[in-house]
């Protein structure tokens, strides 16, 4: 976007409604002036014009907080937000990026389901299309989107379960599986190192909503080959991916920082 059609009064409003979002009933005008690198009068006018639209209250002991127009606003966004679209439109420029093929899953008691992907340019293709099933202990989905569980949550699901092993590296145990959901919630990705499918590596982030629920899990997935040089651009990029949707669908915790 060009910088000569951006109009600096809004983003001076952006400013002060970030700061009352993470700080609310904090800040008086005062300390708007110092915060946002304003002056007095600019600052006091900006507040009247957002209390006066709503969007910002001034509470007795002189704070500020947000207004109930921007609830409104929010309820009305996340009425229109949808998943799907979403992961799309931030996955296309990661997968052209990396070339390789992104995916959106959701846990459904032991498995993955595929909800969408978004296909790189290789000509290696996965067959895991959307509304395929997959076993969540041996995808990078599916440890991702279990890295909220507790142990004795996770004891309690896989209880009496017969681990299926498609390949000679999936896992096959409670134990293991949870040393896995342990070093995904520590490094904020989960990976499946040949675990499904042999050939094939994969790294997964979790995407959380405005309440801070794991809601799906987004993956980049490669042949072993493109895995030994991609192994740690992918990591990343699937860690950012994840935190944009989580974004757009309203989180504000601190997971990926």
């Amino acid at each position: 976007m060009t910088d000569k059609y951006r109009v600096p009064a809004l983003y001076r409003a952006n400013d002060v409604l970030t700061t009352l979002a993470n700080h609310p009933n904090q800040y008086g005008l005062m300390d708007l002036v110092d915060l946002c690198h304003s002056n007095k009068s600019t600052m006091f006018t900006m507040l009247y014009t957002l209390e006066a639209l709503g969007w910002v209250i001034k509470n007795k002991n002189g704070t500020y907080s947000l207004g109930a127009k921007l609830g409104i606003m929010s309820a009305a966004y996340f009425r229109q937000f949808n998943l799907i679209d979403a992961f799309h439109q931030e996955a296309l420029p990661t997968v052209q990026q990396v070339n390789e093929t992104a995916q959106l899953g959701i846990l459904d008691e032991r498995s993955v389901l595929y909800l969408a992907k978004e296909e790189s340019m290789s000509l290696v293709q996965l067959v895991t299309n959307p509304g395929s099933r997959q076993p969540a202990h041996c995808t990078a989905l599916g440890k991702s989107l279990l890295i909220n569980v507790d142990y004795d949550t996770l004891t309690n699901l896989y209880n009496e379960y017969q681990f299926e092993t498609p390949t000679e590296n999936s896992i096959s145990s409670i134990d293991r599986l949870w040393k896995e959901i342990e070093a995904a919630r520590s490094n904020r990705y989960s990976q499946d190192l040949q675990e499904n499918v042999m050939g094939f590596c994969c790294a997964a982030s979790p995407i959380f909503n405005d309440k801070n629920q794991i809601i799906a899990s987004v993956s980049l997935s490669m042949t072993v080959g493109n895995w030994k040089s991609k192994a740690k651009t992918s990591k990343m990029l699937v860690k950012d991916l994840a935190r944009r949707i989580s974004v757009l669908a309203g989180y504000t915790g601190d997971f990926f920082d």
